[in-house]
């Protein structure tokens, strides 16, 4: 609701007009009528599109979350045991195919929040300041003039950036907890949370070593 204070201000600062200057006989009735129904299918289609974004942002909170950092389905898959190298080389590989994906998908979310302002504030995203003698507007007339200084400064989303950077955290938390539960169970062999599990399989182990005994030659 806070997102749309100003919107609502400004339906309900129209339509109060029909309890103080308009009767059932004004001459202007029907213009009145036509600006409240412009104003609030101006406001139904800012909801709609805030809501869609923030599925938008939803979806790729949830793909941090679920990021898999250690694949365990490499592993359970296999036959026979892998030296220490290849188990480095397939957990760095999917780690760097994950990484990458999380990055974009970070980067992503700005780019939609930063389009949610531009819903709220009717297309106006940035403003230029100038510099010199000419002031710089503060925030609170930024605010009032439906502008502000930067994309991502808009007054009315800073709680609804607060909150989405505390589910972008919660989501990184999980994913990293996972990621370690994940390695903990490839380390031990214990493929029993996955789907695929089947518990009459034999286990194999992880890793060989190899041991190689030299004779010394004689002193």
């Amino acid at each position: 609701k806070e997102l749309f204070m100003r919107h609502i201000h400004q339906l309900h600062k129209t339509m109060s007009q029909g309890c103080t200057r308009l009767n059932w006989t004004s001459l202007g009735t029907e213009t009145f009528i036509k600006k409240c129904n412009d104003e609030i299918a101006k406001f139904s289609t800012n909801v709609d599109q805030v809501q869609k974004k923030a599925k938008m942002i939803m979806k790729n909170v949830e793909d941090i979350r679920h990021a898999e950092l250690v694949n365990v389905m490499e592993f359970y898959m296999r036959t026979e045991p892998m030296s220490i190298a290849v188990v480095r080389e397939i957990m760095d590989r999917n780690l760097r195919a994950e990484v990458a994906k999380l990055v974009k998908i970070h980067k992503d979310i700005p780019q939609i929040l930063i389009q949610m302002e531009s819903d709220l504030s009717d297309g106006k995203t940035t403003r230029k300041q100038q510099h010199g003698n000419s002031a710089v507007s503060n925030t609170k007339s930024s605010f009032e003039s439906g502008t502000w200084p930067r994309p991502g400064a808009h007054p009315d989303m800073a709680s609804y950036y607060e909150f989405w950077e505390m589910q972008i955290y919660s989501a990184l938390c999980d994913c990293i907890s996972r990621g370690v539960t994940n390695l903990h169970n490839v380390l031990l062999g214990d493929f029993s949370g996955l789907p695929q599990w089947d518990p009459d399989k034999s286990r194999v182990s992880l890793i060989t070593v190899e041991l190689r005994v030299t004779a010394q030659s004689p002193q």
